[in-house]
């Protein structure tokens, strides 16, 4: 699932470094074979609404942001958010 634990940094980073760090990630998960997302009806985000919605779970989980008001903020609806979070966190993101 993707690539090794690496020690955390104590220096502050970017958001964009942030937000590449996760598209790196689900990168590395697409060219092992691992899924990034349930297969459904609905097209995968790619672009940069995957950008945005990498940002908005980061908003949610690291700044206590409700997933509802995270939702009206981003402009994507919470409910993928929140199946885009619990997909990850299974997987190992």
């Amino acid at each position: 699932m993707g690539t090794a634990v690496r020690p955390a940094s104590t220096t502050p980073v970017s958001w964009d470094a942030f937000v590449d760090e996760g598209m790196s990630e689900l990168a590395a998960m697409a060219t092992d074979g691992t899924p990034p997302a349930r297969p459904g009806p609905k097209a995968a985000l790619t672009g940069a609404a995957l950008r945005k919605a990498i940002m908005a779970l980061w908003c949610a989980c690291f700044r206590s942001m409700q997933w509802r008001a995270i939702g009206r903020l981003s402009g994507i609806p919470f409910a993928t958010l929140y199946a885009l979070f619990a997909c990850w966190t299974r997987l190992g993101l």
